[in-house]
């Protein structure tokens, strides 16, 4: 097995990206695309003034919420985030055996309860895996708010290097389909680096590595097809499926 390939194996535990799951990177919403919209959860939970209160660890009003894809400012690739089973939160999509399971609604002790596209809900239990002798953790995506470090401020930092980026790309000649499998390339660097950062103004040193990364963008070039013209999963609505399809 090359050291390559274990990188590889690795990266994909931390972060994962998952198809036709976006964040929009206005709001920092997580949802997936059907073909009416793009789909989140609305936990309707009430909002405590109590800074100790403990966690609610259960979201009994939750529903599905279609949102209109204009509702989406900025729509990006989504990833999955390796996550403790301890720091599952209401409202966290479960991403397991390639696909989103759905949304987490409830937290049992040993077991949580998903709530599917279609409004129904199901039990589910997290299998036991391990890399290298370590818990390898639970796959979810979740609101960028909920995923940086520093919240509001960690999303300004990242609007502000994927403003920079697009700018950049856009001066170079890059067209859309380019700029999304770029942005499937960066995302894992850029993350770990505003997590590194704890989502401070200098993005954890992300802006230091825009130039080695604009130049591994000019190197590949035009060596890939874009996704408007392969099939691939493509951001502007093209190979929307409907909600059933992500819960099968």
């Amino acid at each position: 097995m090359s050291f390559n390939f274990m990188n590889k194996n690795m990266l994909d535990r931390m972060f994962k990206q998952v198809d036709n799951v976006v964040w929009d990177m206005m709001s920092g919403k997580v949802g997936f695309k059907t073909n009416e919209g793009i789909m989140t959860i609305d936990l309707d939970l009430e909002a405590s003034t109590d800074a100790n209160a403990p966690k609610p660890t259960e979201a009994p009003n939750a529903q599905v919420s279609l949102n209109l894809f204009d509702d989406f400012g900025m729509p990006i690739p989504a990833f999955a985030q390796s996550t403790a089973p301890e720091a599952i939160q209401l409202g966290d999509m479960i991403y397991a055996n390639n696909k989103v399971m759905g949304w987490v609604v409830k937290k049992n002790e040993k077991s949580y309860k998903i709530m599917k596209a279609d409004g129904t809900r199901t039990d589910w239990t997290p299998p036991k895996t391990q890399m290298l002798g370590f818990d390898s953790g639970i796959m979810v995506l979740r609101s960028l708010l909920n995923m940086l470090p520093g919240g509001a401020t960690g999303l300004e930092s990242m609007q502000g290097n994927l403003s920079q980026f697009m700018m950049m790309s856009t001066m170079m000649g890059g067209n859309d389909g380019d700029t999304e499998d770029t942005l499937k390339d960066i995302m894992p660097m850029m993350l770990m680096s505003q997590m590194g950062g704890a989502g401070g103004s200098t993005g954890g040193g992300f802006q230091q590595m825009m130039p080695m990364l604009m130049m591994m963008k000019m190197m590949k070039g035009n060596s890939r097809p874009s996704n408007r013209s392969n099939g691939k999963e493509d951001y502007s609505g093209i190979n929307r499926k409907s909600g059933s399809d992500f819960f099968k």
